[in-house]
């Protein structure tokens, strides 16, 4: 599995882009029908999901520290 199937599957299990499908991405990725600005969509897609996941992370945290 190439490094760009790997996030194309975190993005699409993450779910904060229900829009997204993973399947059709890397289709059209190795077909090279992506143009350079879905790409970088996709990369900020990347980006927002890890933060989003981190952040949640760290509020969870936070609650179980004080029950």
């Amino acid at each position: 599995m190439t490094y760009i199937e790997s996030l194309a599957f975190e993005l699409e299990v993450e779910g904060f882009f229900s829009s997204f499908n993973a399947l059709d991405f890397l289709k059209r990725y190795n077909n090279n029908e992506i143009s350079n600005y879905e790409f970088d969509v996709f990369l900020k897609q990347i980006s927002y999901s890890r933060y989003l996941k981190k952040r949640d992370a760290n509020t969870s945290l936070v609650t179980n520290q004080y029950i």
